[in-house]
């Protein structure tokens, strides 16, 4: 629940340190993404310690 509220609240702050250094809105979409398929690996790899301790 805590990764969910700092990256709602980091988001703006991202988008417009993007922005302010005269980069295109898809560098945004970029991180934006590359940060999801982290969040992805990240549980995959979460659930297989857990299920290992089963």
């Amino acid at each position: 629940m805590f990764g969910m509220a700092a990256a709602t609240l980091s988001a703006p702050a991202i988008t417009n340190t993007v922005l302010g250094k005269g980069l295109d809105i898809n560098v945004v979409f970029a991180i934006g993404s590359l940060s999801a398929v982290l969040a992805l690996l990240f549980i995959l790899l979460l659930e297989r310690e857990i299920k290992k301790e089963h």
